[in-house]
């Protein structure tokens, strides 16, 4: 029974230091909260939090693998009762990621952040999630949308996650650069997320379709 009881609480706390980190974040500001700022939301030493987790990276990692989570069970629930035609298809993936700012924010950073400073371990984990996910949505994506095989489905899930992201990091810069670029003399390369991402999504989706 005592064992069971740190268990939980080992648990609790893991829980809590993932709760202070996101109401610590804002995709609003550039950077990472810092260990020292987590710990203290969390009301834990700083000391007690590297028994959790080795850097902020890995804290972030964990909450933009549930990001993608919620994300993916979402895409598949969809595909699975409620999303008929490919219209209303993206329609609801953009929707989803205009609601998860954070998610999106965390994502942009993958590549060039989070994966750079997590252990071996937790990095497989995080891309095995991945693939593991990317693997179910492609098998539902080629059942719905035929004559999309899965292996095309999977690319194309995939293209899709780099191409919103991209578009997002594009479409949503610091906001000293958001002011700079309302300005009238910059209009040929101002971007607007939902309406650019449905029609980069389509010209993929048609691209993929009309392959043989």
């Amino acid at each position: 029974m005592l064992r069971a009881r740190r268990a939980e609480q080992k648990a609790e706390r893991r829980a809590a230091i993932l709760e202070a980190a996101d109401a610590l974040l804002s995709p609003g500001e550039y950077g990472l909260p810092s260990v020292a700022r987590i710990a203290a939301q969390a009301g834990l030493a700083k000391g007690t939090l590297y028994l959790y987790f080795r850097t902020k990276e890995e804290i972030y990692l964990v909450q933009l693998a549930e990001g993608y989570a919620r994300w993916s069970e979402r895409v598949m629930k969809g595909l699975s009762e409620e999303w008929p035609s490919l219209d209303h298809f993206l329609q609801r993936y953009i929707a989803f990621c205009v609601a998860n700012p954070k998610t999106m924010f965390l994502a942009c950073m993958g590549p060039a952040i989070l994966e750079r400073n997590v252990s071996e371990e937790m990095a497989f984990a995080f891309k095995k999630g991945l693939a593991d996910t990317t693997r179910q949505v492609g098998e539902l994506l080629s059942v719905a949308f035929p004559p999309l095989s899965v292996e095309q489905s999977r690319k194309l899930f995939s293209h899709m996650s780099a191409l919103s992201t991209g578009l997002w990091q594009q479409t949503h810069p610091p906001e000293t650069m958001r002011r700079i670029m309302e300005r009238d003399e910059l209009k040929a390369i101002q971007m607007d997320f939902e309406k650019d991402l449905y029609t980069a999504l389509d010209a993929l989706w048609k691209g993929y379709r009309g392959r043989r």
